[in-house]
């Protein structure tokens, strides 16, 4: 915050940190600094495949009960989505799987909806929402009623960051924005790596995206907070320019 970024992606790192005294002094550094969280990101999302989306009924119930907490935590710091990343991939998932995902997407939906957050779907390679066509099927049998977290990096991984972008039209609400390097197969900065970051932000912009722009990246990609500001900035440019020629 004090490198002048105000619009933050908070990820959750443990259970203490979805109750008080914590959220509390996180409330309070945001309106020190005059900032917003956009979207909480569970610290559970690598066991959703379990949490979630297996076929044991009762562990699925307890995760809605569980991720209710994370909705809770959402609203009481201002925050409009919780980000999902859903169930690892495997290349002969069982029978029934897309709908049982769909079903329990639905469920968990409503139970943000009703902790007054919006839960959105990210495209993550290692999941089984990495894949372009799993995500034109699941929107399918939700019958259009998901919402998306945008990954360049993810998409670059498997599908292509402008198929990815397509399949989710329309339904785009946040956008983690990095960059990446298909040689060394990294993650990047912004405009650091080999996407065409142009392409991806008309796309954006055509498709009518008026939300955030995350500068999500690893800490192995930069070497000090001052490129995590830099990077916003060049971000916040190349918007706003490109959002401008769109019109």
């Amino acid at each position: 915050m004090e490198l002048g970024i105000r619009r933050f992606e908070l990820f959750t790192n443990t259970d203490s940190e979805l109750r008080e005294p914590y959220t509390s002094r996180l409330r309070e550094l945001l309106s020190e600094y005059g900032a917003r969280i956009v979207s909480l990101h569970p610290y559970t999302s690598g066991f959703e495949s379990n949490l979630l989306f297996s076929e044991y009924e009762g562990r699925t119930e307890d995760g809605l009960k569980y991720y209710a907490n994370y909705c809770a935590a959402g609203r009481a710091l201002g925050a409009e989505f919780i980000t999902l990343h859903g169930a690892i991939y495997r290349e002969n998932p069982p029978s029934g799987f897309l709908r049982r995902y769909a079903r329990n997407y639905a469920r968990l939906a409503e139970v943000c909806s009703d902790g007054g957050v919006t839960l959105t779907q990210e495209n993550v390679a290692v999941c089984a929402s990495g894949r372009a066509e799993f995500i034109e099927a699941l929107r399918v049998e939700l019958h259009g009623e998901i919402r998306f977290t945008y990954d360049v990096k993810h998409a670059a991984r498997v599908s292509g960051p402008l198929r990815m972008l397509r399949v989710m039209r329309g339904a785009v609400v946040n956008v983690h924005f990095n960059d990446y390097s298909y040689s060394g197969r990294n993650c990047a900065l912004p405009f650091t790596g080999e996407t065409d970051q142009r392409a991806i932000l008309i796309e954006l912009f055509e498709q009518g995206y008026a939300g955030d722009f995350i500068v999500e990246v690893y800490r192995e990609n930069f070497d000090s907070p001052e490129q995590i500001a830099e990077a916003v900035m060049e971000t916040e440019r190349e918007t706003a320019a490109i959002s401008m020629s769109a019109r």
